[in-house]
């Protein structure tokens, strides 16, 4: 659960339900808090999502960032709802069932809305579930740290009420060398950002990928040559190559670090 901003008040909660915050879904949804509602040490992002139709999200930390990176990647996950809201009223009569506080603003005292980093729908097999992850790193989980253990009890207990599988990740359950490489890849999906007609790609496309299917040269030494025998800018054709890997037209073993100045073995 992440920590407030500025003070809470009845006020600002009324006015972030009027808003709509975490009621929707895909790219409608909006995150109950966003990056300008936290403490920042600029290790907040705000990234485009290729799941939710290019919905800004807002993921208040690396933590959570890597995390983004490898739900959307998936191709089982089909919603990804960050800084979820769950009910007060519920989260305070589980609080009170514990004999535990519930989490308040420090300042105002006013209880807080809690939230839960991502709400995933995943479809599998054509049926629809949801699930519930928290992100921790390992160092915040010390057994000593009985308040931390207080209020995810009450998220787990939540989501248990909830009917909805929980859990909590750190950083040391996730594959750290795919989501370095759809890090690389992914701002790359969306071309609109590039000065590149259709059949520019599509030229590009055709030039490179007979020439990286040889796997006789670097990647970067290919797409150089891309660059200058179409007159393209510098970097054009690698920025193709990344929004290939990242559309799936271009299959790689992503759990291989991305480097442009190796070879890159396709596998389709």
């Amino acid at each position: 659960m992440a920590k407030y901003k500025g003070e809470i008040s009845q006020a600002s909660i009324d006015r972030k339900k009027k808003e709509g915050r975490g009621e929707k879904e895909g790219s409608h949804y909006l995150p109950w808090l966003t990056i300008q509602d936290v403490p920042s040490k600029g290790l907040s992002h705000t990234v485009k999502g290729w799941t939710t139709g290019g919905r800004e999200h807002h993921l208040l930390s690396n933590g959570e960032l890597h995390c983004f990176y490898f739900f959307d990647w998936s191709e089982s996950i089909i919603d990804i709802r960050e800084q979820y809201p769950l009910s007060l009223a519920t989260t305070q009569e589980i609080a009170e069932q514990m004999k535990v506080p519930h989490p308040v603003h420090p300042q105002s005292k006013h209880p807080i809305v809690m939230t839960t980093d991502f709400l995933l729908t995943v479809c599998l097999g054509g049926q629809i579930t949801y699930q519930a992850h928290t992100f921790k790193y390992a160092s915040a989980l010390n057994v000593t740290n009985m308040r931390t253990a207080e209020k995810l009890e009450i998220e787990r207990l939540y989501w248990q009420i909830k009917g909805v599988d929980w859990n909590i990740i750190t950083e040391r359950q996730l594959p750290m060398n795919l989501i370095q490489t759809v890090g690389i890849v992914h701002d790359s999906r969306d071309l609109n950002q590039y000065n590149l007609s259709q059949n520019e790609i599509k030229d590009i496309t055709a030039w490179l990928t007979p020439r990286v299917q040889r796997q006789d040269k670097p990647l970067r030494h290919i797409t150089s040559e891309c660059d200058t025998s179409l007159g393209l800018d510098p970097a054009s054709s690698l920025r193709i190559a990344y929004h290939l890997i990242a559309t799936r037209k271009w299959r790689i073993d992503m759990n291989i670090p991305l480097e442009p100045g190796n070879i890159l073995i396709l596998q389709n």
